[in-house]
């Protein structure tokens, strides 16, 4: 839509394709996006937070991708070196040794088990080792699922 009727959070379709939606498919998600207000964002991005705070609007970008991950059943984790921290995409419920296997098959197929611990802890404590110290930090083997709430590496 246009970025003035995003702003206004009006338009000439709004209401029809949200009532349009409410009949085909009864409790979807509709997102409002305007791809000229995304563009003013990224085209100027020093004054993008004053122009959003004097329009009293958002970005709809990260709710595009949270609900789009959540619609396609994905998830992240996490793998942790010393100076990299890079998220993998997985499909969520799968298990630690496929996960790996999304790394490089021979991880998949040589997996013992993941080092763990929440990404709450490490925002806490700062370090892996502090994160340790605390007893926040566990061993899991090749049935850890779910890790969307978990910062992790797997080691093989």
């Amino acid at each position: 839509m246009g970025e003035k009727d995003y702003i206004k959070k009006k338009g000439k379709w709004l209401m029809k394709i949200k009532q349009y939606l409410d009949q085909s498919d009864p409790g979807a998600t509709m997102i409002p996006f305007s791809g000229a207000l995304e563009q003013r964002l990224l085209d100027d991005p020093d004054n993008a937070k004053t122009f959003l705070e004097e329009n009293k609007t958002q970005s709809n970008l990260d709710k595009i991708i949270v609900q789009g991950f959540k619609a396609l059943g994905l998830q992240y984790f996490f793998t942790v070196g010393e100076d990299e921290v890079r998220a993998w995409t997985i499909p969520k419920h799968t298990k630690a040794p496929q996960a790996a296997g999304k790394i490089h098959s021979d991880m998949e197929r040589g997996f013992i088990k993941a080092e763990v611990y929440k990404y709450d802890d490490i925002v806490e404590h700062k370090t892996e080792g502090a994160v340790k110290s605390a007893g926040r930090y566990r061993m899991e083997g090749k049935k850890l699922r779910d890790a969307r709430r978990r910062y992790s590496y797997d080691q093989i």
